[in-house]
């Protein structure tokens, strides 16, 4: 039986979910850090200091995870997290290799943080910790 909060298109029935090692609460923030990635090249996070604010890395499951790419990612995998613009609104994504979107990050503490960083141009990665048909687990952390 499904419970909990619908929405996010990411949670889903559970179907081909492996068993987890350890039920966390989304976005858990390890030393006051939580991640992004700036769009575009320039600047961002590598060969400078990060600022503290910037220092983000959590574990968290993506939201509106898409199957045909999940298809294609595996753990150990790495996604890019870029800022998306849909109309006047802004969210933090994950892409592929080859550019596609996995999810987005949307079960975030501090979501306008990561919001923040990512417009500074500060590189975040997203590390495949799981992944199933309709869900995918990853562990962000700068760049």
């Amino acid at each position: 039986m499904g419970s909990g909060g619908g929405g996010g298109g990411g949670g889903g029935s559970g179907e081909g979910r492996k068993p987890r090692r350890s039920k966390q609460p989304p976005a858990r923030f390890t030393d006051g850090v939580i991640a992004g990635s700036g769009q575009g090249g320039g600047g961002g996070s590598s060969g400078g200091v990060l600022p503290e604010e910037c220092q983000i890395s959590f574990e968290t499951d993506l939201s509106g995870v898409d199957p045909e790419v999940l298809a294609n990612v595996e753990e150990g995998d790495e996604l890019t997290v870029v800022l998306h613009r849909e109309g006047r609104y802004l969210s933090a994504i994950c892409r592929n290799g080859a550019g596609h979107i996995a999810g987005s990050l949307a079960n975030v503490e501090d979501l306008a943080g990561l919001i923040a960083c990512l417009q500074r141009n500060h590189r975040y990665v997203a590390h495949v910790r799981d992944v199933g048909e309709r869900y995918c687990t990853v562990l962000v952390e700068p760049r």
